[in-house]
């Protein structure tokens, strides 16, 4: 078992620590110094992995009960926003997807066109022969007939 008595921690500046086992400890010695949100908190202890949400906690912990809503609303706010955003990039995608498609046939639909004004130009085919080929719809092929 280890005992540390904080009172004889004697590094009082943030710039000083060295270890993460420090940090640690001066967050604990002198957390009571961040629980405003206002509280600037030094760099070198947000730099340490979990000091930032141990602060977040503490500041929690210790608020009161208006304080612990407008956080609580705040995290909400926060979680909605990113379910949002989440949501838009999804259906973002999908509207994405259902344009290529919708591109990709109309370009199919258009090549067919243009292969069916081909044969209707230089060859000798009937419609049916047309349709054959092409798969276009019969009516289709008349009016491009018509307007050659």
């Amino acid at each position: 078992m280890l005992f540390i008595e904080l009172p004889k921690f004697y590094k009082d500046k943030p710039d000083s620590l060295i270890s993460s086992f420090e940090k640690w400890l001066y967050l604990l010695k002198f957390g009571d110094l961040y629980q405003k949100e206002s509280d600037m908190i030094p760099k070198e202890l947000l730099d340490e992995k979990g000091i930032p949400e141990a602060i977040q906690a503490m500041q929690y912990v210790n608020s009161d009960a208006h304080v612990r809503d407008l956080i609580e609303s705040r995290e909400k706010y926060e979680h909605d926003q990113a379910s949002l955003k989440e949501f838009y990039e999804e259906e973002s995608k999908k509207n994405l997807e259902k344009g290529l498609k919708q591109g990709r046939e109309q370009g199919i639909e258009r090549e067919k066109i243009e292969i069916a004004k081909k044969l209707i130009k230089s060859s000798s085919m009937n419609d049916q022969e047309i349709l054959n080929i092409t798969q276009l719809d019969l009516d289709i092929i008349k009016k491009l007939r018509l307007s050659i």
